[in-house]
């Protein structure tokens, strides 16, 4: 559409005087057009994965990125990262000082959580929370050895224990950072405290993709498998009660690419602290886009295969679709 207008300019002039004038054109014009399509706003997430490969009970360090295949949901996945070697962490040390802690078995603890933190590098951090049933000392997130090493001072070994309720606060306090994030637990297990359920814990694991190693102190004569444990029962829990929230803490370890440890001497817990050290140095990290992707909260199956027969591969078995 145009629009022309005409604008007279003259001088002013006396009445009955004739004078020139002239015209000066202005125009103007509008243009309808068609609105312009805008796209929908996708996001999808970076899955990131850190894999230990082990064969005859030794890592397997010389892999290389064509050795490894993602499956999501069985669906082959096209690796877009891949980083062999140390990869730096996040990692808070929980340590229980409950009443079955007291004494060396306690003070094993600090040395063991110490070689640790000692032996951590320049872009690692971690933070030290120790707790029985409620929490006695903890640190800020930190890469300072001297900052962290406070936090293990004071600590008496006296109380109840409350893992559920302590090890859901470490996985909470985790979802903040960024990286290859984990949880080293030092504790016999046995929950008489906690306000939360061991199921709770595991679904807000499976939320946070953060790797838990429990490095589990055996009492006297206990035995790995769960069959032949002796039946624990309190005020608060029957036997069944604690079988339950025992297999929810192993379901837990398992799914998130951890291990569980046992000690059965206080002597074992600072060389086991130093091996989880050593196992991180040595995991692969592998990053890749889910070619599909629900966010409808259903939990995602995660399969890594190596290239090479009689590994043993463990990673996080998955993640939640949101």
């Amino acid at each position: 559409m145009v629009k022309t207008s005409v604008r007279l300019s003259g001088n002013r002039v006396a009445e009955g005087q004739v004078v020139p004038f002239r015209v000066v054109p202005s125009g103007s014009t509008s243009v309808t057009t068609v609105p312009v399509p805008i796209s929908g706003e996708y996001e999808v997430e970076l899955q990131q994965l850190y894999v230990t490969v082990t064969q005859d009970g030794e890592r397997v360090r010389d892999l290389g990125r064509g050795d490894f295949t993602i499956l999501d949901e069985g669906r082959t996945q096209r690796l877009v990262t891949f980083e062999g070697g140390d990869v730096p962490f996040t990692a808070v040390l929980l340590i229980d000082a409950s009443a079955s802690m007291y004494g060396a078995k306690l003070e094993a603890a600090r040395a063991g959580a110490t070689a640790f933190i000692r032996g951590m590098r320049q872009l690692d951090h971690g933070k030290v929370m120790v707790f029985s049933d409620v929490l006695q000392n903890s640190t800020v997130f930190s890469g300072i050895p001297e900052v962290l090493t406070a936090g293990l001072t004071g600590a008496v070994g006296l109380g109840g224990t409350a893992v559920n309720d302590n090890l859901y606060s470490a996985l909470k306090l985790l979802e903040s950072r960024q990286g290859r994030r984990l949880v080293v637990l030092l504790s016999d297990g046995v929950d008489h405290h906690s306000a939360l359920d061991g199921e709770d814990v595991l679904n807000h694991a499976r939320r946070s993709q953060a790797m838990v190693y429990w490095i589990r102190l055996l009492r006297p004569g206990e035995s790995l498998d769960a069959e032949k444990r002796p039946d624990l029962a309190s005020a608060w829990h029957t036997p069944a009660d604690y079988h339950r929230q025992e297999a929810s803490l192993h379901e837990l370890v398992e799914q998130s690419g951890g291990r569980i440890i046992p000690a059965r001497s206080s002597s074992e817990i600072e060389p086991m602290f130093i091996e989880i050290l050593r196992e991180l140095r040595e995991q692969y990290a592998l990053g890749y886009y889910p070619d599909e992707r629900r966010n409808d909260g259903s939990w995602r199956r995660v399969e890594v295969r190596v290239n090479r027969l009689g590994v043993e591969v463990r990673t996080h078995e998955g993640y939640l679709d949101l």
